[in-house]
């Protein structure tokens, strides 16, 4: 309700001259909420165990998510199939996931 109150009078300020009722109410809900903190801690302490649960959940699975390949294979098509066996000659060639844009897998080597 706090955060709530101060949008509201975050945006009264922006938008008209009209905004002492709101920030006064804002005013009264940060008052609330930090003696409500101090007096009792408990619910402090569970919101913030409920939130680093989130975060590191969070983060895990981001971590975990950014090795995975989205694509289950390749297949060339003719053209593309022609090209391959000319290059590589029967060799095996190894295809790196690149994400468009970017030019992480030039080529360097001076063969």
């Amino acid at each position: 309700m706090t955060s709530a109150a101060l949008a509201v009078a975050i945006n009264a300020v922006h938008r008209s001259s009209r905004a002492v009722p709101f920030v006064l109410i804002t005013a009264v809900f940060i008052y609330t909420t930090l003696t409500n903190m101090f007096e009792r801690p408990e619910g402090s302490k569970i919101a913030a165990l409920f939130i680093i649960a989130i975060v590191a959940t969070s983060l895990i699975s981001r971590a975990l998510r950014s090795t995975e390949l989205r694509n289950l294979g390749v297949r060339p098509d003719e053209r593309a199939s022609q090209f391959i066996e000319e290059v590589t000659r029967g060799r095996t060639i190894r295809i790196v996931a690149n994400r468009p844009g970017t030019d992480r897998c030039r080529n360097t080597s001076s063969n």
